[in-house]
């Protein structure tokens, strides 16, 4: 459940681990996280246990979580809870779409959680292991849908990554210029960074590309759980990537990193 002000509760009607109520709960902070893109904390927390007469032992004091009250090393606090976020509630499909992720995660978190969990972790990875990262993730989710015989991820619309842009709508081309270029760029860029040794390369280039992937991944993720493309477009459309957008257009013209 939400409430406003925000406040997000999970309740069961018999006894459970305490990670069950948890994990929906990091879940949700996830998706905030990603909206704002920062660490965004939790202010406080209780436990209410149903009681079939009244008692002071009912309600809990206030609890100390860690994982969602304080900004873990590495991380970073949103620069401001009053700048537009990259996406809103009403967007992804209200409640619906909070659930939606919730499930979303529980079952693909190796597409999830590298586009989440760089705002619960940290963004200190090299940007040569953040490419193998986000396209792993990308593999793995054109892969799984390939293989479960989804139209969209079949092999004659091209590699994984090309599936999977060309699906995510016209937005997307627009935010690259060209999708099959794009694609060929990034694997291209993938593919080297793992196996050439002598493969010269800009970092600055290997992160706008790279970035613009995790671009492609969060829309596509974001999609399903708002059941329809506009989530590209809105992502595309922030003002928070828009430089993104035009550096990226800039490597797609030049055809190359």
């Amino acid at each position: 459940m939400l409430k406003n002000p925000l406040a997000v509760v999970t309740k069961s009607t018999k006894p459970r681990q305490w990670e069950d109520h948890l994990e929906p709960i990091l879940a949700v902070q996830d998706l905030i996280n990603m909206a704002y893109e920062g660490f965004v904390v939790a202010d406080v927390g209780t436990a209410d246990i149903e009681l079939k007469q009244e008692s002071v032992f009912s309600r809990s004091p206030e609890l100390w979580i860690s994982r969602i009250m304080t900004v873990p090393p590495g991380s970073k606090a949103p620069k401001s809870m009053n700048e537009y976020p990259v996406f809103n509630l009403s967007q992804i499909g209200g409640i619906r779409g909070v659930d939606g992720w919730i499930e979303l995660s529980r079952k693909h978190g190796r597409a999830t959680g590298p586009i989440s969990k760089i705002y619960r972790f940290g963004r200190g990875l090299a940007v040569e292991t953040r490419c193998m990262e986000i396209a792993a993730a990308i593999d793995y989710w054109s892969e799984s849908h390939r293989r479960a015989g989804v139209a969209w991820a079949g092999k004659p619309n091209g590699s994984l990554t090309q599936c999977l842009a060309k699906f995510a709508g016209s937005a997307f081309k627009e935010f690259v210029g060209d999708l099959d270029v794009w694609s060929k760029i990034f694997r291209d860029t993938y593919n080297r960074i793992k196996h050439e040794p002598v493969f010269s390369y800009d970092a600055e280039d290997v992160y706008t590309i790279t970035r613009s992937a995790e671009i492609l991944l969060q829309s596509a993720l974001l999609n399903r759980i708002a059941r329809n493309k506009k989530m590209t477009g809105i992502i595309c459309d922030s003002h928070r990537n828009y430089r993104v957008g035009i550096d990226v257009r800039q490597i797609v013209a030049r055809g190359q990193l």
